[in-house]
């Protein structure tokens, strides 16, 4: 259990910089066609699918994290 976890917290450290990697201009570029998506450019569509993967990634990686009490958290024992 701690392992997936450990793992978790790796992607969630990683997540930002793949989707810095993913809007970088050269990428971008690649998408800059001039072709449309149901009226929208696709370089925009692709934008917001990028946005949308790393939001949703996003808080699936939050909800099974969770919170993980730090012992300096915990209230001392009532004497």
């Amino acid at each position: 259990m701690a392992l997936n976890r450990r793992r978790r917290e790796s992607a969630a450290f990683v997540l930002p910089f793949i989707g810095s990697a993913l809007i970088v201009p050269p990428v971008l570029s690649v998408f800059q066609t001039g072709n449309r998506l149901f009226g929208v450019p696709v370089g925009i569509v692709y934008l917001f699918a990028i946005w949308l993967g790393l939001v949703l990634i996003t808080a699936w990686l939050a909800t099974k994290l969770g919170t993980k009490p730090s012992d300096r958290d915990k209230e001392p024992d009532a004497p």
